[in-house]
């Protein structure tokens, strides 16, 4: 049997494990990268390359929906056109069930085509109302990504999306139109707070300093979200916090899993659905109050200064 072990695996791994599998890239290093660490590691388990099947690692763009190859392109650049003919067929007819991901965070985006402009419109809306805001970092491409990736769970109506991206979506009033459509979406959400944000001089709730887990200033999370066909229509939102030495945090991540970690239920409520915890106690007699937008219903942008060095 032991002998059998290694043709088992050889067999299994081109016919159910790499036709499941998929990645798309938009950079080529990292393209290029990925198909080597693929196919090191498989070779680590001794399985080898040695037929016609590929990683399903393509070069295109995530936020981009599948075109047609113009022959101009076909004609100069023919593997590459090759390569988009085949992410192409994937765009339209994939399904995915299991997403996962790193989304670049740029709230100043450059992915400004009409589809992912328009992907995020949904997230622009809050309790049936348009936000009519100028809602700018509603175009950061980690937005962008996030939703790209709730449609095609939408579209397979069951799947779980999980990602590790910038964590202002959670509480900033910006994103409230974002988090009810995340509810409405999936049944389960579980939001890691990895905390770490330079910008907002975050510390650790017993004082010391708070690193992030990667070498950047901005904050991250990593957020689960689970669609099922099977639980409850009512969404259910859990949340646990990391705070304080990066290596403190890593330490945790790599003995904790989803079912091992201690999660504490908040409930977002209107109309800001925030994914933080929120003390219930004093809201009926703040809500009481007048908001500012009644006080003062013509309202604009403050001004926002660019040269500051001098």
């Amino acid at each position: 049997m032991a002998l059998e072990l290694p043709a088992l695996w050889n067999k299994y791994v081109p016919e159910h494990l790499l036709p499941r599998l998929y990645g798309f890239e938009l950079m080529m290093a990292p393209y290029a990268i990925s198909h080597m660490k693929i196919g090191l590691k498989l070779y680590e388990t001794g399985y080898t390359f040695g037929n016609e099947k590929r990683a399903h690692i393509y070069l295109t763009n995530s936020l981009e929906p599948s075109s047609d190859i113009t022959p101009e392109i076909e004609g100069l650049f023919g593997a590459l056109a090759d390569e988009a003919k085949l992410v192409n067929a994937i765009k339209r007819e994939k399904r995915f069930t299991i997403i996962v991901g790193n989304p670049p965070y740029a709230g100043i985006s450059s992915n400004m085509s009409d589809y992912a402009q328009r992907i995020v419109e949904d997230y622009k809306v809050v309790d049936g109302r348009p936000l009519n805001e100028r809602k700018l970092w509603l175009q950061d491409d980690y937005v962008k990504f996030i939703r790209t990736g709730e449609v095609s769970i939408t579209l397979a109506n069951y799947g779980i999306l999980a990602y590790i991206s910038n964590h202002g979506y959670l509480d900033n009033p910006t994103f409230r139109g974002m988090r009810q459509n995340l509810m409405q979406t999936f049944q389960r959400i579980y939001i890691l707070d990895l905390h770490g944000n330079t910008n907002k001089k975050e510390r650790a709730p017993n004082g010391d300093e708070d690193k992030n887990v990667f070498d950047i200033r901005q904050g991250v999370a990593i957020g689960i979200f689970l669609r099922s066909k099977k639980i409850g229509t009512s969404s259910r939102i859990f949340r646990t916090d990391l705070s304080g030495l990066s290596g403190k945090k890593e330490q945790w991540l790599n003995q904790h899993e989803l079912l091992s970690a201690e999660w504490n239920e908040i409930t977002p409520l209107s109309p800001f659905y925030l994914f933080a915890y929120q003390s219930q106690e004093n809201r009926t007699d703040y809500e009481k109050g007048w908001k500012i937008t009644e006080i003062m219903p013509l309202t604009s942008t403050g001004f926002i200064t660019a040269r500051d060095h001098f």
